[in-house]
Order: structure tokens, then sequence, then C-alpha cells
């Protein structure tokens, strides 16, 4: 037998990998034996060569990532984190340009970088960014990455104003405009220029590289001159601590969400939103529902001086951070699923320093490297206030871009992915706060692909008043959860749905075996067959049946699937049954 790694010659300059029956070709033929082929980490194409919308670069696609050609550049892999960076400005259609370079391993030996024919992307442990022009340049003269600047932590970002751009780095940023060129500004300077409101602020951008005067440090701005120490700053630093507000417990029996297909709209028993905020996240619980998850988090920020050693408190700011998903429903049609993500900050209280001179942040969220999640909305770029009875609101729309989106079968564990971030910085003490504390998942497994909230009890219902097809099939639930000895599906005794179709027959084969009942009539079970608490796992006397119109039987089976959808109900997750009678009865 031929071996299954052998390599197929087919049209000339082109190579088939079998079993892919793609062509690779020229140079991207070569780039792709060079790193190891099929064995190699970008595994088997997924393309034939394909030419880019410019009309004159190529590409082509494999397991793991493309490998771009162009002829300024010529033919290199670009994957991960840098090709998520570079799918934010449009591939090769954006100013990043063409690859020009594989990945590089950077003198530290903890990072990596890949040039372009019109910038260049860093990458250090979880995300990468790109950096061009001279901005670049002024990087590169404080001595690149193991400079007193470190890795870049954005892409080239513009200024509000429309006039200038910037990187921020760990240690400080850059900025840029035509007339004053590229400046870093960092430490103490930076911090003073950030209090005062950076380029929007008195001082305007900065005009020179900060320089030491006698014992001090100094850096010009187009309207001024920042110099530290000064009589008015010390070594400054700030301190973030926050805390969960809501409780992850299951949701009481009179908020569990239950779906009857027909339960769109307002929940009577919920209390109303507030703001923004879906009602689910204001009733001091996490999981509610499954399509809604909530966090609020109360934060305090404490601001010290530090003069000769002695470390000082001169302020603290009180904060409370609501941050919820709202995702879209799932169907049988659904192919790339959404959310809407929100935060809402309120400053409490402040105190101190704080009072006249309140700290400062922006807003950014967890899905920025396209690897699980990505924003299609508009970032927010806002330089926010922590001033005390400030208010800011602010939603971003979000759809899942891992694993789940590109294969069937696959689950995708999706809690601290999602979720906003407050970024304040960068000074010689930046702070954080994340605010990820959300539950999500996204998955597979059985329609297409949906995200919901994994740990919010799902329900079933069957409403006889919405629904009056379904009357029947309400009546025998009503009657099961009350007489069955183990009330199976009543709120303190959820059952698990199971998707082996072998147990599924057997259940089916206990209940309702063939003859049993006849046209019109239908056998309708209780535990579902659907679940592991149907008559074949269960003991005698603990399941029941009833002969009910075949259309009730039907309409039960419809709800039963719409609601396993919506809420991406899966092997073993618990849910409650509901059943609601036509006088308005419910089974509990």
């Amino acid at each position: 037998m031929a071996s299954r790694n052998r390599q197929l010659r087919v049209s000339d300059g082109c190579q088939v990998y079998w079993p892919a029956p793609y062509e690779v070709c020229g140079a991207i033929r070569d780039k792709y034996n060079e790193l190891g082929g099929p064995n190699g980490f970008l595994l088997h194409p997924k393309t034939n060569e394909l030419t880019n919308p410019d009309g004159r670069g190529k590409r082509t696609e494999f397991v793991n990532g493309p490998i771009y050609w162009s002829p300024e550049g010529g033919a290199h892999p670009v994957v991960n984190h840098f090709l998520a960076a570079w799918a934010r400005y449009g591939y090769e259609a954006g100013y990043i340009g063409y690859p020009t370079t594989d990945e590089i391993v950077n003198p530290d030996k903890v990072g990596r970088r890949q040039h372009f024919t019109g910038s260049t992307i860093y990458w250090k442990l979880n995300e990468a960014y790109s950096i061009g022009g001279r901005i670049f340049d002024k990087w590169g003269e404080t001595g690149w990455e193991q400079g007193f600047l470190g890795y870049p932590t954005s892409d080239e970002t513009a200024t509000p104003d429309g006039v200038g751009r910037f990187n921020r780095f760990e240690r400080g940023v850059v900025y840029w405009t035509f007339p004053t060129d590229a400046h870093p500004v960092a430490g103490a300077i930076l911090d003073q220029w950030s209090k005062a409101g950076y380029e929007r602020s008195k001082y305007g951008y900065p005009t020179s590289d900060e320089r030491g005067a006698g014992s001090r440090r100094e850096q010009d701005f187009q309207h001024g001159k920042i110099t530290w120490p000064n009589d008015a700053a010390d070594e400054v630093s700030e301190e973030v601590r926050t805390r969960e507000l809501l409780s992850d417990a299951v949701a009481p029996k009179r908020l569990v969400h239950i779906y009857d297909q027909d339960s769109g709209g307002a929940d009577p028993r919920l209390a109303p939103p507030s703001a923004g905020q879906p009602s689910e996240c204001v009733q001091g619980l996490k999981n509610i529902s499954r399509q809604v998850s909530c966090s609020d988090q109360e934060g305090t920020i404490t601001r010290y001086r530090i003069r000769n050693g002695t470390k000082t408190e001169v302020g603290r700011t009180w904060f409370v951070a609501k941050t919820w998903i709202a995702f879209s429903l799932s169907t049988r049609w659904s192919t790339t699923p959404t959310w809407e993500l929100g935060v809402r900050i309120e400053t409490t209280k402040t105190d101190g320093e704080f009072e006249k001179n309140p700290t400062d942040y922006v807003l950014s969220t967890f899905c920025e490297s396209g690897t699980m999640c990505k924003t299609t909305s508009a970032q927010d770029s806002e330089r926010r206030v922590l001033k005390q009875g400030t208010v800011v609101e602010y939603t971003w729309r979000q759809e899942s871009t891992g694993p789940a989106t590109k294969a069937g079968g696959v689950i995708d564990p999706m809690k601290g992915l999602i979720g906003a971030k407050m970024l304040h910085g960068p000074i010689p003490n930046p702070w954080s706060v994340e605010l990820n504390n959300l539950d999500a998942r996204c998955d597979s497994v059985e329609y297409k692909v949906g995200c919901v909230n994994d740990k919010a009890l799902a329900g079933v219902g069957y409403n006889a008043q919405r629904n009056p097809k379904i009357s029947e099939v309400a009546q025998h639930v009503f009657d099961a959860q009350a007489t069955l000895p183990s009330h199976w599906g009543v709120y303190e005794v959820p059952i698990e749905r199971t998707l082996d179709t072998t147990l599924k027959d057997a259940n089916r084969a206990v209940a309702c075996p063939d003859g049993w009942a006849t046209l019109p009539d239908t056998c309708d079970e209780y535990p579902m067959a659907t679940t592991y608490q149907g008559a074949s796992k269960v003991a005698p006397g603990d399941w029941s049946r009833r002969k009910v119109p075949k259309e009730a039987n039907d309409s039960q089976g419809g709800v039963t699937g719409a609601a396993y959808l919506s809420g991406r109900i899966l092997e073993k997750e618990r849910f409650v049954v509901l059943a609601v009678l036509k006088d308005g009865r419910t089974s509990w």
C-alpha cells in the first residue's frame, strides 16, 4: 500500500498532499515544504491557490492558517495572534500590507515579531499588535522591546482629535503628529500628562523626548513643559480592589426562565431593568436566564504618594461596574452566534485628591484578539473620568469566532473570554479592572452553533393557555408531577437531557411499545424519552404514559425541541418542566 504521506504530482509547479485534494503551487508550495508540509504546524491545505482581491497577491489556506505571497514580500505564513492582528486592519488591503518575513523570535526569547510591507506586528504571550512608521522608528531608538517602553499593548490608534496617532506600550506611550514627529512619554511625566488630559490638555502633544535637567527630568510639549519631580507631584501609584456582588446560586423557583416557544417579551416576575441592563441582571443573581449573563462588581481605587520611601494614602474612589451579555436566540439556521456586551460604571464616591484630580480610564473588551470572539461594532476610544456621580454606559456587538463556528460537535467554554476592561495608564503603576466574571458557552453539538449562559437552570414549558393544541400533554405532565414518587421535573427535582439515541429508543420501547396507542391517539410519556429519567432508567411506577391526540404530541415535540435548541441544553444538563393548564393552574 502507498504511504499515507505520499505527495501526488499534478499541475506543473504544484503538488497535492494526500488525502487533501488541493493543489499547492509555486513559492507557496516551496514555503510550505520548507515548513514541513502536512507534517508541519500548518497541517494539510484547505483550498487551492487563491487570488487575493487586489489581483496581485496569492494565498493558500491550511488547517492552522494561510500562507500569503506577494511580489514584494514573497511567501510567508501568518497564523494565530498575528493573523488576528492583521485581520483587524483588513489583511493585505489595510495599512499593514503583505508579510515580508515569517515569525521571528525576539532577542529576549519571550516574544515574536513579523514584518509586513507597511508595518510590523509584535506578540508577547497572549496578544499581538501592529506598529509602524515613525512610531516604530522611535520605539527602535529606545531599544525595541528590551528598552524602557517594553512591548506594545495596543495597535497604532488615531487620537480622538484626528490629528495624531499613538501606540501604548507596557511602560509608556509613543505619540506622533506630522508637525511634532514621534516622541515617547513615560513614567511620572506621563502620569502628570495623563491626569491633565493627554493631548487635549493645556500641554498639547509632546515635541521632544524626555531629558535630564540637573536632578530633575523634563519634557517639552506644544504649549508648555512638564518637569519631575516638582513641588506638586511626588511619585504616585494607584491600586484597585474589586469584589463580585451577585450570587451565583440557582435562581429561585419564581424566577426560573421557562421556554414555551411563545414566552417572548417582558417577564412580569422580574424587577424593571436599570438603564441599559436587562431585567435579569437586577435580581441579585448572576444566572437567571440562558440568554443573559450578569455581573456586578464593587471596586475601590486608592491613590498613594511616595516620598523618601514613605507611602501615604491621599484619596479613594468607589465605583460599581455592572456588566452583562445578552445572547441572540439560537435557531436551527444560526450560523454566527452574536450577542450584546454591555457595561455600566457608576462612580459612587470620591475623597481626598480624587475630588479635584480624579483618575481616568479607557474601555476595552476581551474579544480584541479575534481568536474566540470579535467585536463587530465600533470600539470606544474616549478617555473617561471617575468623578463622583458620573455614570458611563457602553455596549458592543460581538460574535463568536471559536472552533465551534468552524466544525460540528465542538464545545467552546467562554467564561472569562467575554467582558469589558477598564484600563488606566500607563504610569509607573498602571491598573486595570477586568469585568469578565460572566458565564458563557458556545457549541456546535446539535444545531449549527449558538451561545448561552450555561450556568442558568433551563426550563421547558407546556402552556395550554398560550397553546391550546398542547392541552392534553400539559394535563398529563401536571398529573404526573403531582403523583409520581419522584415528582420528576419540578423545581426541586430537575431532570437531565440525553443525546444517546440508544437510550432514547430504550425509553420509548418501555413506555410506548408498538401498538399501545393507535391513531388518532398517540403515546405521550413522562419523563420524556430524551432524558436520563425516562422509563428504561427509573423504577417501575415512577414514570407515566397517556394516550393523547397526535396534534398534542406533535406540539409537545416541537416545544421541547425548540427549548433544547434555544437553551443549548446538552448531554446531562439539568432542566425543569412546567405545565400550565387552560384554567391557569401550574404544576409547581
